[in-house]
């Protein structure tokens, strides 16, 4: 059975938003989902949620299907940059990636700046991965719409 993952974003939880109807749904297409509770999800940080997703995944099977939401993108690339080589999964779906974000306190800033700083292998990414979807939205106040 394929596994779909699905990383909720910065202040998220796998029972609010989106991600109970996204669970439902492609559970009745046959598909083991797991939507997991990232650690300390108003005050994220990078080691604790890669860590957490590799508590999850274990190994990746060739047929998994990675979803992310805004920060949980970020997780999931910081995540396959860890793996071996030798894994790969099936697609990776990316709701609201961001490079760049438009935050309104400084905590939050404060908070994003360590994500901000993108040191992600896009080249690394590619090879663990068969297929990549990038969703945006064109009024999305927080995560800017890249032309």
């Amino acid at each position: 059975m394929s596994r779909v993952f699905i990383i909720h974003g910065w202040g998220g939880n796998p029972k609010k938003e989106w991600f109970p109807w996204a669970k439902k749904e492609i559970s009745n297409l046959g598909f083991e989902v797991v939507v997991p509770e990232m650690p300390d999800t108003n005050y994220p940080k990078i080691g604790l949620w890669v860590n957490k997703l590799h508590e999850v995944v274990g190994e990746i099977k060739d047929d998994d299907i990675f979803i992310g939401h805004s920060i949980g993108c970020q997780t999931i690339l910081r995540f396959l940059n860890t793996v071996s080589t030798d894994q790969k999964a099936d697609r990776l779906i990316l709701v609201a990636p961001w490079w760049y974000l438009n935050l309104s306190t400084n905590e939050e800033k404060l908070l994003a700046e360590p994500w901000l700083k993108f040191d992600v292998n896009m080249k690394n990414i590619k090879e663990k991965v068969e297929k990549v979807i990038c969703i945006f939205s064109k009024d999305d106040p927080v995560v800017p719409f890249l032309n």
